[in-house]
């Protein structure tokens, strides 16, 4: 429909606020995508731009994202009394009271780290609002009697207020804002209560004058003044990752075919109409895709996963492995009979989930519920018993390597990913063996298994946390051995000993510039160069206005070049922060690797 010569989009206030929040890649690819489909059938209706106008000025958005984040930190203050007070004794499987203080401390430790980023977006408002403007007098409505509508709007409204006649009657009670002005008197300036239904008049005109005959409204507004009330079912008949939002209020579609012969009413928001583009077209529109509709919070742990992690940090203390504790452990469910895993048989999975071998006919099967669940941002649960006794080690691999390889950008996969490296903790050993066995292979090896010139960072920070666990020993010596063979190999390998890597800062005494960041070893490999003409590496557009402190530079190090950012750690000319050369740069990742040493190499 969108496509239709007789369609034509119209874009209200709620959507464009909602476009002052992405980030500009995502909001040019929407941009590019609409204008290539639609063409000059855009319009943004002059109710739009003025109430947009006004939350710009007020900044509205900003002010909200503060609220917020006030909110979300008080609760977490106040929480974490809480629940040191709760967690005098042990609950829910945890195997003491400082263990579960000490995972309370950390988890909302994470939230306030979270909150501090989002914090970060107000410096990046300025851009946004520029470039959501410029969107919306682009696409400005020609035209129009908006002004006529006024000498007639109290009286219009309250009729339809008065019979709850869509749209806007849920705004019949918004009050008056009052402010102080300079004398100290106060001052009305206005509630909004007729918005909705000016920018519906609006509407109505421009499509009755042009000959509209598909109305499409760019929308977030869910309320039952625009929207039909009740449990109808969703339009889209494949719309399985939640209930989606209702259809048009019928009088609103019989309103619009009545006054300006509108033969469809449609009311999008973000989330539909990225499913439009993901369809239409996926390759161009990946970003905004996933901006607009974010994966499925992972599920809390099992009481099953907590007791596993105790027993676990049992084992490893005693340094010992015992399958008859691990049968008692009360996994998520236990490794299939038969199945077993050795360095002969990880070896053949790998071989066998190379380029050129036929696809695992199990793993073919399970492709569907693979697609199914990264829809719905549930990969854990597809991992049962019975599916694991299906693809057995072979498909567990190819599996878990084919969820790494082929993500890219693709952000549903990359979050799948890292859940699933999450979980490995609570599932069986031999099956967790297997699956990590197979994110490793995706991290480091092509599909010829042949080592990467860089590796895929999308889940090396999850596996890295997990190298001293049982289930990492078998894949990691798989890896060594393979790189025993190899003439060049990433800075960094996964190991059971997981070694410190000193990074060595050294700075530019030769230079006007104090404290100047000029190189940085880790051994005979210097990650900067002093002429970076790619601005994805540039010190000053990575780091942007903020202090290049040693941890700033750590993050940034283990992110490149897929690193243990835990492992890491600073050395040399270490100060509180660097100056640097605009000009300077991290190198291309795909030009550090090293060479195999003789000692490597021979075992």
């Amino acid at each position: 429909m969108i496509r239709l010569p007789g369609s034509h989009i119209y874009i209200d206030t709620s959507f464009l606020m909602w476009m002052f929040k992405i980030g500009p890649e995502s909001r040019e690819e929407f941009s590019a995508w609409l204008k290539q489909v639609c063409g000059d059938r855009i319009s943004v209706p002059t109710w739009s731009t003025h109430e947009l106008y006004r939350h710009h000025v007020e900044k509205r958005l900003p002010t909200d994202v503060e609220e917020h984040i006030k909110k979300l930190n008080g609760l977490v203050g106040e929480s974490f009394s809480m629940f040191w007070t709760l967690f005098d004794e042990p609950l829910g499987g945890a195997p003491s009271v400082g263990h579960q203080r000490d995972q309370a401390r950390d988890a909302l430790r994470s939230v306030r780290t979270l909150t501090d980023r989002a914090a970060a977006w107000s410096a990046n408002y300025d851009r946004n609002a520029r470039e959501v403007i410029d969107f919306a007098n682009r696409y400005a409505l020609k035209g129009g009697a908006l002004f006529d509508q006024f000498t007639s709007l109290e009286g219009l409204s309250a009729a339809r207020y008065t019979g709850r006649v869509p749209p806007g009657f849920q705004d019949k009670h918004k009050k008056e804002k009052v402010t102080g002005t300079d004398d100290g008197n106060e001052a009305v300036v206005g509630s909004n209560r007729w918005g909705d239904l000016i920018f519906w008049q609006e509407v109505l005109e421009h499509a009755r004058a042009n000959r509209v005959r598909n109305v499409i409204i760019l929308t977030k507004d869910v309320k039952n003044d625009w929207r039909m009330a009740g449990t109808l079912p969703v339009r889209a008949a494949d719309e399985s990752n939640g209930p989606g939002v209702q259809p048009p209020h019928p009088m609103l579609s019989f309103e619009a075919a009545r006054t300006a012969g509108v033969q469809e009413l449609v009311l999008l928001d973000q989330s539909r109409l990225s499913e439009v583009m993901k369809v239409a077209s996926p390759e161009r529109t990946a970003k905004f895709v996933a901006t607009a509709r974010p994966p499925a919070l992972p599920p809390p742990k099992t009481d099953a996963e907590i007791r596993s992690e105790a027993i676990e940090r049992e084992l490893q203390e005693r340094a010992k492995i015992n399958a008859g504790i691990a049968r008692a452990s009360n996994l998520r469910f236990m490794d299939p009979d038969g199945m077993t895993v050795s360095k002969a048989i990880l070896l053949k999975a790998v071989y066998g989930t190379r380029e050129g071998v036929d696809v695992d006919a199990q793993l073919t099967a399970f492709e569907e519920s693979i697609r199914h669940a990264l829809a719905s941002g549930q990969i854990v649960d597809i991992v049962n018993a019975e599916a694991v006794a299906a693809l057995r080690g072979k498909g567990l691999v190819g599996f878990a390597r084919r969820l790494v390889s082929l993500s890219g950008d693709d952000q549903q996969r990359v979050a799948a990913a890292n859940d699933l490296a999450e979980a490995l903790k609570g599932l069986p050993p031999v099956t967790a063996t297997f699956l990590y066995m197979g994110l490793l292979a995706g991290t480091y090896l092509d599909d010829r298994n042949q080592f990467l010139a860089s590796p895929r960072p999308a889940v090396a920070q999850k596996l890295f946390a997990l190298q001293h666990l049982p289930i990492a020993s078998l894949p990691i010596q798989d890896v060594a051995t393979r790189a025993s063979k190899a003439s060049h190999v990433p800075l960094y390998l996964p190991s059971v000993d997981r070694p410190p890597i000193a990074v060595e800062f050294k700075i530019d005494t030769d230079l006007d510039r104090e404290n100047a960041l000029r190189s940085l070893w880790i051994g005979d490999q210097d990650l900067l160069i002093d002429v970076q003409s790619d601005a994805a590496l540039q010190l000053s557009q990575r780091i942007g206005d903020v202090a290049l402190t040693p941890a700033l530079v750590l993050d940034h190090v283990a992110d490149l070049y897929v690193l243990p950012r835990g492992q890491l750690a600073a050395a040399g000319n270490i100060i509180a922060a660097y100056s640097f050369d605009e000009h300077i740069g991290f190198r291309t990742p795909q030009d550090v690797r090293r060479e195999i040493s003789q000692g490597e190499a021979n075992g």
